[in-house]
């Protein structure tokens, strides 16, 4: 049972073990966001040297319209339990990279209206496990206080229902509040 997942930016290996003597299920290793563009060769460097088998490892890529997602791909394949592709909005997305990674086990974001709308569609790929909001990308541009409670509580209760349609997990978003540790609860 996968209950908690720990974001830790692959630009920071300071913190990789301490990550993995934490209390979380998984790890999730970030070369999107959390890594500056000048530092995202490093971190995939980082990320190549490190080995955690205690835990399931997820490696949040860039997404496909950059430059470094295949190099993000070829890196964190051998090293991966599943890889988490941000921003999907189609079936090619998942295809371009399953034809890169034929075996790769995917967590999609969905951060955008249409990846929210075809949800279901995306998460019954045969290469995907599950399913997660980005709900700050998804709510930034488009006005939408993420912090109200009825707004993350309809777009979490689409995406799970996308998921069980499918028959793959649905995780929750990611929880940024570390000073509110009962939040996370």
């Amino acid at each position: 049972m996968l209950r908690s997942k720990l974001f830790v930016p692959a630009s920071r290996p300071e913190l990789f073990e301490k990550a993995a003597a934490s209390a979380a299920d998984a790890l999730s290793f970030d070369l999107e966001d959390a890594v500056v563009e000048a530092q995202k060769a490093q971190a995939r460097q980082h990320l190549s040297q490190f080995s955690c088998t205690q835990k399931l490892v997820i490696v949040r890529i860039n997404g496909l319209s950059t430059v470094h997602w295949q190099a993000d791909l070829e890196t964190c394949c051998p090293m991966a339990d599943w890889v988490n592709l941000p921003k999907v909005e189609s079936l090619t997305d998942i295809e371009q990279v399953v034809a890169r990674a034929p075996t790769v086990k995917l967590l999609l974001t969905i951060e955008t209206p249409k990846g929210m709308r075809l949800a279901a569609s995306l998460a019954s790929h045969p290469n995907v496990v599950g399913i997660q909001a980005g709900l700050v990308d998804l709510f930034q541009g488009l006005g939408i206080d993420r912090r109200l409670n009825t707004v993350r509580e309809h777009i979490l209760l689409q995406l799970r229902l996308a998921a069980g349609e499918a028959g793959v997990l649905c995780l929750d978003a990611a929880y940024a509040d570390t000073k509110d540790p009962q939040g996370f609860d």
